[in-house]
């Protein structure tokens, strides 16, 4: 898609790198590059809840079996050769380049503010509804007590480790800070001086 398209295009259908050419083609103050911002935000956060609900429980970098196990017992199919390469390719798969930008930017959060914009993404909404039923719940059904435990512990959040919020508004606001903290990150990181034709997402 020509940079002409993307800068009038509709922001929601667009990638990470073709919201980040938006900004950088229209400059840092212009209210189009803020929206482009705020939806590459909101994409990388529900890369980073994806992960954290489903790929972070890969085990990357650890062996599928201890290092002792099969000792004295020959040279079985268990205990030939591995195949190192392949098992580093499965073992790092789900560690993609936007997947990294998304840990990058959490990173600079606080414990808190990373909980509450986690908890307020679509990918979370979903993975708590039940499972018979096709639905995202609420930031209000979010925050009930267990529901809200359960979900922190799968985001990988201590429970009890100042993480909880009393309302679902407590919630939203720490997300809202959040993401306003994110946004100026992803504008400074974008238009430092000296910085290579692609500073967010490379390649």
């Amino acid at each position: 898609m020509r940079t002409s398209q993307l800068v009038g295009g509709d922001l929601s259908r667009m990638s990470v790198r073709q919201l980040e050419t938006v900004i950088r083609t229209l400059g840092p103050k212009a209210s189009r590059s803020l929206e482009a911002a705020r939806a590459m935000v909101a994409e990388l956060m529900e890369i980073e809840a994806e992960w954290r609900l489903g790929h972070r429980h890969a085990n990357q970098g650890f062996a599928p079996v201890s290092p002792v196990a099969g000792i004295g017992e020959g040279r079985g199919e268990t205990t030939g050769a591995i195949d190192h390469m392949a098992e580093a390719a499965t073992r790092y798969r789900y560690e993609s380049e936007l997947a990294q930008v998304a840990h990058s930017l959490v990173g600079g959060l606080t414990e808190h503010q990373a909980a509450a914009v986690l908890m307020c993404t679509r990918m979370v909404a979903r993975a708590m509804a039940p499972r018979d039923e096709r639905r995202e719940l609420t930031s209000q059904q979010l925050v009930h007590p267990s529901r809200q435990v359960w979900a922190l512990q799968r985001l990988g959040f201590a429970p009890g480790g100042g993480c909880r919020f009393l309302s679902a508004g407590v919630m939203r606001k720490a997300a809202t800070q959040a993401r306003g903290r994110m946004l100026d990150n992803v504008i400074h990181r974008i238009h430092r001086e000296y910085t290579t034709p692609c500073a967010l997402v490379t390649g």
